[in-house]
């Protein structure tokens, strides 16, 4: 199997096993993000917004920053086309998964201790740097990481 085709695989497996059922439209959401070098704020909203259960199985990228807005969550002052850093990924996985922090964390919540929380749990190599861009494909390794309880 391809590295992009696990990487597909483990994240339908957390849909699937996370609560959510994979449908055919967010299927298509991450075969379409699996290529990508570059992740936008609007699918990676659109993801981890279906994976923790804060969105339905057929959001829309276009739509799904508002709506976690909406609902309460802090998301990147970005449009939804723009591209995503590793750092606002990370901070949007702690809190739309409700993943436990750390203490750096709770006092200071924002993407750069996401990160280490993230590098702590071994799902993001030591030295990644907060403010990268993070393709699609990684993306999907870091949440099908997290479905298996970090390595």
């Amino acid at each position: 199997m391809q590295a992009g085709g696990r990487f597909l695989g483990s994240a339908l497996l957390l849909l699937i096993v996370g609560g959510g059922v994979a449908t055919s439209q967010s299927a298509d959401l991450m075969m379409a993000v699996s290529g990508q070098d570059s992740l936008r704020v609007g699918e990676a909203a659109a993801l981890i917004g279906i994976v923790g259960g804060s969105l339905p199985s057929q959001a829309e990228p276009a739509t799904a920053v508002d709506e976690l807005r909406r609902i309460g969550y802090v998301l990147p002052q970005k449009q939804p086309a723009a591209p995503i850093t590793v750092g606002e990924f990370s901070f949007l996985i702690i809190q739309l998964l409700d993943l436990p922090a750390g203490m750096l964390y709770s006092i200071f919540p924002g993407p750069r201790y996401a990160v280490r929380e993230l590098v702590a749990r071994g799902v993001l190599a030591a030295g990644v740097h907060p403010g990268a861009t993070l393709s699609g494909s990684e993306a999907l390794r870091i949440l099908g990481t997290l479905s298996r309880g970090g390595e």
